[in-house]
């Protein structure tokens, strides 16, 4: 692919992130949905190892929570993508 290509994807990608993903639904997905309905959704809540530094799509402490919720699309696309960059950069490493 092209660097074109690649960043005119990447901003594709960050404008759902921003424009889109704060229309979610706050609802339960299925999973958890059904979890309630059959009463094993207690079972399976542990403290977690490691914290999320996004908990929840949100930016801890942000008072609007609009824009947490922005801000917390944007930066996770942000770090995947920087990740996905990474990975791609040691398998043609790898290759060569």
């Amino acid at each position: 692919m092209k660097r074109r290509e690649i960043l005119l994807a990447l901003g594709i990608v960050l404008c759902l992130a921003v424009f889109i993903a704060p229309f979610s639904s706050s609802s339960p997905d299925g999973l958890e949905w059904v979890a309630k309905k059959l009463s094993f959704a207690k079972k399976g809540e542990v403290v977690p190892t490691l914290h999320s530094p996004l908990p929840d799509y949100r930016i801890p402490g942000s008072e609007n929570e609009l824009l947490g919720n922005i801000a917390a699309g944007f930066i996770g696309v942000l770090t995947m993508f920087g990740i996905g960059c990474a990975i791609a950069a040691l398998l043609a490493r790898q290759r060569k």
